[in-house]
C-alpha cells in the first residue's frame, strides 16, 4: 500500500511502478492496473494495483503481484500432452512459456487485432504448427497486449492423416476382397 510517498508491505516485497497519466486516469475511474515489472531473474512480475479511493489517488494504491500459478497453472492440463504454450508481451519476449518459443520474426501480423492466425515456425530440427492471437488488455487494465501462441509439433499434428491414409487403403483392400469372395 503506497501512501504518500510512503510503502507499506504487508506480504512480501512489491516495489510500485511509476504510473504514466493515462494510467492515473484510468485508476481514477475506478478500474485496475495492470503492470509487468522486470524481475533480476529474468521473468517478469505481473502487478495489478487498484486505488483505495479512487476519487483520491493521494489515499494510496493497493498493489498485488499476481501469482504465476494463478495465471498459467491451469493451461497445461487442459491442453494436448504435445502443446507449447507461450504468452508473450507486446514486446515479443515470452511472459510464460510451455516449451520453446517462436522468435518474434516468425509470429505473423494479423489483419485484425481479434484475429487468430495460424502459421508454422521451427526451433531445434522440429517443425511446428501454431495459432496466436492478441489478448486486449487496454480497456479494462491499460495494459499493452499480450499475445498467446499454441503451438503443436507438426508430426504429431498430421500423424491422424497419416494413420487415416493406411486404414483407409487397407479398408478398400479389405472392401474388394469381401466383394471378390
Amino acid at each position: 500500500l503506497a501512501r504518500g510517498g510512503r510503502v507499506v508491505s504487508l506480504l512480501g516485497r512489491v516495489t510500485p511502478p511509476i504510473l504514466d497519466p493515462a494510467q492515473q486516469e484510468h485508476l481514477r475511474s475506478g478500474r485496475p492496473v495492470l503492470v509487468l515489472q522486470d524481475a533480476p531473474a529474468g521473468a517478469s512480475r505481473v502487478l495489478l494495483g487498484r486505488p483505495v479511493d479512487p476519487a483520491a489517488l493521494e489515499r494510496g494504491l493497493l498493489w498485488a503481484e499476481v501469482r504465476p500459478e494463478y495465471l498459467w497453472g491451469e493451461s497445461a492440463a487442459a491442453l494436448p500432452p504435445a502443446a507449447v504454450t507461450c504468452v508473450l508481451r507486446s514486446s515479443g519476449v515470452a511472459l510464460y512459456c510451455t516449451g520453446p518459443a517462436p522468435g518474434e520474426s516468425d509470429l505473423p501480423e494479423p489483419e485484425r487485432a481479434t484475429e487468430a492466425v495460424v502459421f508454422e515456425w521451427s526451433s531445434g530440427g522440429q517443425d511446428y504448427i501454431a495459432s496466436r492471437y492478441s489478448v486486449f488488455l487496454q480497456f479494462g487494465f491499460r495494459a499493452p497486449p499480450w499475445t498467446i501462441v499454441l503451438s503443436e509439433p507438426k508430426a504429431s499434428v498430421l500423424a491422424p492423416a497419416g494413420r487415416f491414409r493406411q486404414t483407409f487403403g487397407l479398408t478398400v483392400l479389405l472392401a474388394l476382397w469381401v466383394v471378390l469372395v
